[in-house]
């Protein structure tokens, strides 16, 4: 929602296209996310706190020229293999239930 409004200068996927060193992977990935993420996910990405989480995921790994490589999604899309979604380019593994239950809930 938010790439598509006026708002579209901090998307993800926005921040992630305009980086000066683009991996071969790199539109590939964010289909993965957008098309594998859990839909709830939408909601929570804007959450400065999360999307500070992922920026600094970008900047590390797919935005740099030198670590690309060692992205563990890398190493597994170099090997043909298709890497989980929830795959971290660490090699960790994000639990999108922590993402979306660590999130304060307020009812009205």
């Amino acid at each position: 929602m938010i790439c598509e409004s006026e708002a579209y200068h901090s998307c993800l996927a926005t921040v992630v296209l305009q980086k000066n060193f683009r991996c071969k992977y790199q539109n590939h990935c964010l289909e993965m996310m957008v098309q594998d993420a859990p839909w709830m996910l939408q909601f929570y990405i804007q959450d400065e706190k999360i999307k500070k989480f992922f920026r600094g995921i970008i900047d590390t790994y797919c935005s740099s020229i030198q670590n690309h490589v060692l992205n563990a999604k890398t190493k597994l899309l170099e090997q043909g293999i298709i890497p989980p979604v929830e795959l971290m380019p660490d090699e960790r593994k994000l639990r999108f239930r922590d993402i979306l239950f660590e999130k304060e809930l307020t009812i009205e």
